[in-house]
């Protein structure tokens, strides 16, 4: 579009040989346990961000820590929202303010826009649509369960931003912000470029929803900040 942000992509209508039993297993995903894994996702999210801040020595990150200890299920009190906005103020300054249109929005949205192609492909191979998400319930987002899953990656678009503050948003900036799937994350413990953790991550997070066991979700570490 005129801000240099994709507007389309190309998702196959035919993910896996058994879509139409997975997309039923979709619809009747057990509400506790999507409120269950919805708590995970969100400590991972906030721990993460909380890191980053630690990781360049900003006093904020110790109010990330106690907002971590303070989620409740399925995060009813929006510790996210509380965090998001000291993390946001930390990184960009008192006066940013999310989805403003501003360059450094503008870099954030091309950024996340790339780690959710790359979420959106995998839901897809697997069989299931990215409109029924977990908690994201729009019915104008055909993109709910991506923007679920995304949550413990946005560090990684939020750190590359913040190295390039004042930077024009050109060519350079986007091909550094592409590149984000060349990173090297932990998860679980284990070594991973981003493109084959996001593709484990997906098959990890949608058995957990299929087969009630919120356990098997995996612990996102974002390395080599």
């Amino acid at each position: 579009d005129e801000k240099r942000n994709p507007i389309s992509e190309l998702i196959p209508l035919y993910g896996s040989h058994n879509t139409s039993k997975r997309i039923l297993n979709q619809v009747n995903w057990n509400s506790e346990v999507k409120d269950l894994i919805w708590t995970k996702i969100i400590e991972n999210k906030i721990t993460n961000q909380a890191n980053l801040l630690a990781k360049l020595n900003k006093s904020e990150a110790d109010m990330l820590y106690n907002y971590i200890r303070q989620i409740e299920l399925g995060d009813i009190s929006n510790r996210e929202g509380h965090a998001a906005k000291v993390y946001f103020n930390s990184l960009f300054g008192n006066t940013f303010v999310r989805h403003s249109g501003d360059d450094i929005n503008i870099a954030l949205d091309y950024g996340y826009s790339i780690l959710a192609s790359s979420i959106n492909k995998e839901i897809s191979s697997n069989g299931c649509i990215t409109q029924l998400g977990i908690k994201h319930k729009s019915e104008f987002n055909y993109f709910n369960l991506s923007y679920d899953i995304i949550e413990p990656f946005r560090t990684l678009v939020d750190n590359i931003v913040f190295k390039n503050l004042g930077n024009e948003f050109d060519k350079e900036f986007r091909y550094k912000l592409v590149g984000v799937v060349n990173t090297k994350i932990i998860m679980d413990g284990k070594s991973y470029y981003l493109t084959n953790a996001i593709q484990l991550y997906v098959k990890k997070i949608l058995k957990a929803l299929d087969e009630d066991e919120p356990d098997l979700v995996p612990y996102i570490n974002i390395y080599g900040l």
